[in-house]
């Protein structure tokens, strides 16, 4: 018999899973909720962004490749970083439909 308040094992994970989350809602017959159109072209920029990113990453990888140890490695974060950036803007919009987060409070 199983302790009610310790998390078991769900066939097909890994993982240990909480009852409460991985096992009624299957007997409940409770379904997630399906994407949204605009989590599937989301997700659909975001592969072509890395295909963009691994592009551009080859297309430079002969100059870069010329260049000091340290100074490729400080290029690529630096590249990196700047490639994540509208990345928030995307999931927000993604969520919510809007690009820019709302204001917190109303302006007077």
């Amino acid at each position: 018999m199983e302790h009610p308040g310790r998390a078991r094992l769900v066939r097909g994970f890994p993982w240990p899973r909480l009852t409460a989350i991985a096992g009624p809602s299957k007997r409940l017959g409770v379904t997630p909720p399906s994407p949204s159109g605009r989590s599937i072209a989301g997700i659909a920029i975001l592969l072509l962004l890395i295909a963009l990113l691994a592009v551009l990453v080859a297309l430079l990888s002969r100059v870069v490749g010329g260049w000091p140890v340290l100074v490729q490695g400080l290029f690529y974060v630096l590249l990196v970083i700047a490639w994540t950036m509208p990345l928030k803007s995307l999931v927000r919009w993604m969520v919510t439909g809007r690009f820019r987060a709302a204001d917190a409070a109303p302006r007077h």
